[in-house]
């Protein structure tokens, strides 16, 4: 019963509720060209190559080793998951290896460990965040551009949270999908922190081989019912996101007996900027762990 939100390269807020079957919600094959039937591409040979594009080459076999050895360590996983050998899961399988944050097994880790800290007597709250029109972002600025926003988001999220108390923790379920357990925290408190992050990201603009992106998010907060399972808690979550995203994105969502609109009378931060590693530098592959 495992929620699994991650797919590939696509929306996966799309993906996991309209169970895509391989093509985009825009009848686009998955090079992002509409299929016709007829195959017009006309693939240059090494020596037309440019530098450039040469690099993107070897950026791209790169992200798919990525995806293939995060494929195998979610299948793994879940099937612990599924056997009731959690406990037997190694630690590593329970990282995120882009972010070196909590994936959806160790979203899993994360609720056992408070559950059995407290015996189940504590309040706790997860958050969910999805950033907006991530395939348009994705079409505008690139895969692998996206890719660098938003592991860097995902970092600036877990920069955000309490270090010294408490017990928060953030998980990445997806590339642009993350979770955020809030122990000892009712959920007035977490909404309140749900909204100033959201206005935080709002003001963030993010440099990248000279181009500003800039992205808005959309948030789900609900009280963790430990009488559910982590996937009956996220699917709760997941309608959320999708209220969230008929609004228009760029909303928060409280979700108590009914999903209603978050509202805060902060205001949004000054704009500031987070310049991000240059995706053209020949030695970037190296830095990038497979193992």
């Amino acid at each position: 019963n495992s929620y699994d939100v991650e797919t590939e390269r696509g929306d996966e807020l799309d993906a996991a509720v309209e169970s895509a079957n391989g093509e985009s919600a825009n009848g686009e094959s998955a090079n992002g060209d509409v299929e016709s039937g007829e195959n017009t591409s006309h693939p240059k040979n090494d020596a037309e190559l440019s530098d450039e594009e040469c690099i993107r080459d070897i950026h791209n076999d790169v992200d798919d080793l990525h995806h293939m050895r995060n494929e195998l360590l979610e299948w793994l996983s879940r099937d612990a998951i599924d056997k009731s050998n959690f406990d037997n899961i190694p630690g590593k399988l329970r990282i995120d290896f882009a972010t070196k944050l909590y994936n959806r097994a160790g979203l899993e880790y994360i609720v056992r460990q408070f559950y059995a800290d407290t015996e189940g007597q504590e309040t706790a709250t997860l958050m969910l965040c999805n950033v907006d029109q991530c395939r348009v972002l994705n079409e505008r600025h690139g895969v692998y551009a996206m890719d660098h926003v938003l592991i860097e988001l995902a970092r600036e999220l877990d920069r955000a949270i309490r270090k010294e108390r408490g017990f928060d923790r953030v998980a990445r379920l997806g590339g642009q999908t993350l979770a955020m357990f809030l122990g000892y925290t009712e959920l007035d408190g977490a909404e309140q922190f749900s909204e100033r992050w959201r206005l935080r990201v709002q003001t963030t603009e993010f440099q990248l081989n000279g181009v500003i992106i800039q992205l808005t998010i959309s948030t789900a907060i609900l009280a963790f019912d430990f009488h559910r399972t982590l996937a009956e808690n996220l699917a709760n979550g997941i309608a959320g996101l999708h209220a969230a995203r008929m609004d228009g994105g760029n909303v928060g969502k409280r979700i108590d007996d009914k999903i209603r609109t978050s509202s805060t009378d902060e205001e949004a931060p000054e704009t500031r900027q987070i310049v991000l590693e240059d995706l053209l530098d020949p030695n970037l592959g190296s830095l990038i762990p497979i193992t």
